[in-house]
């Protein structure tokens, strides 16, 4: 999270609480003026077209609203007014008939971020051709250089270290636990921030006899997850929090490019191709479509148990995926699941 936002939260939070909580606030938080603009492009559209997409879109869009554009978004606001415009009203206030999302309510960095790009003017910024790395756009914090601990490093080790029969919670081998930050990056036994070569996590990965791990039989990291995860190591362990830059789910989504990288670093390290212990392989396209062609609930599998949806096991372990991985995931199975 950038420390702009995370002013904001701090501004905010007694204003979002009471709304989940007793009577709404009447006084705006202060201090908005001296937070960086809140990019449309990057941050509003696309939050708004993961999470509310499938209900507001299209020639029928429910309640006749549809977030498909900038202007049809702008019909449900009041620019510098959120407790006057209908988007704010719908996703944080209990008391109308529905919140919105009605499936699953937005968490309070989301409803935050929103609340700001409204109070700012609701503009329709364009931020995408000053990426990447540009600390004039607030929320670009994602460096295509840079190795991010909760994008890159957290969901690998989780899904490949961190689950049950190895470091999770409850079995901690060797009492490892590969759950947080605290419990890698702080683990000095375990990492030497700015040392790959002296970090005992490194050297299991590179183990080639009986201390690899993940243990055989299961499938080792590639060298390119080692890679990262030597980067970071390297880079100092931090805890960087980071976001992703843009949003990109438009066109026709990429199986290789946009939906693969998400499966082999949230999902494979627990559901390999071969030797799975839980029945479920998502070691290739074949395994991840017939995941997807599955159907539970009137949903597909792979997408009910990412998304989190109620009757489906959470997936993956280091948490919900990010709104964006979800609506690529989503486009990319309505699109026909293409091997592309």
């Amino acid at each position: 999270m950038g420390r702009n936002l995370m002013k904001v939260l701090i501004l905010c939070f007694g204003c979002l609480f009471g709304l989940f909580t007793g009577p709404s606030c009447t006084s705006d938080p202060q201090g908005l003026e001296g937070i960086d603009s809140v990019c449309f492009e990057t941050q509003i559209q696309p939050l708004l077209k993961s999470s509310c997409g499938n209900c507001h879109s299209g020639s029928n869009p429910e309640e006749g609203y549809s977030f498909d554009t900038y202007d049809e978004i702008l019909s449900s606001v009041e620019p510098g007014n959120a407790r006057k415009s209908k988007l704010y009203q719908a996703i944080t206030a209990v008391w109308m008939p529905n919140l919105m999302p009605p499936d699953q309510p937005l968490s309070v960095e989301d409803r935050t971020l929103i609340k700001v790009w409204i109070e700012q003017g609701a503009k329709n910024t364009i931020c995408s051709s000053n990426f990447p790395g540009n600390p004039d756009v607030p929320g670009l914090i994602y460096n295509t250089d840079t190795i991010c601990f909760n994008l890159d490093i957290l969901p690998l080790l989780s899904s490949s270290c961190g689950k049950s029969g190895c470091h999770d919670a409850i079995t901690a081998e060797e009492d490892i636990v590969i759950s947080n930050y605290k419990n890698i990056g702080q683990n000095t036994k375990l990492v030497k921030a700015g040392n790959y070569s002296e970090s005992k996590l490194y050297k299991v990965l590179v183990d080639n006899g009986d201390d690899r791990m993940p243990p055989s039989p299961e499938n080792p990291l590639s060298q390119d997850q080692i890679n990262k995860i030597k980067k970071w190591i390297s880079e100092g362990a931090l805890n960087s929090n980071c976001m992703l830059a843009i949003c990109d789910t438009a066109g026709i989504i990429s199986f290789a490019n946009q939906v693969w990288p998400f499966i082999q670093n949230n999902c494979a390290g627990c559901h390999p191709a071969s030797g799975t212990t839980n029945g479920v392989s998502l070691g290739n396209y074949s395994q991840v479509k017939n995941s997807a062609t599955s159907i539970r609930n009137n949903m597909p599998v792979l997408l009910g148990v990412i998304q989190q949806k109620s009757g489906f096991k959470s997936m993956p372990p280091s948490g919900k995926p990010d709104n964006c991985n979800i609506a690529i995931l989503e486009k990319w199975i309505y699109q026909g699941m293409a091997n592309n």
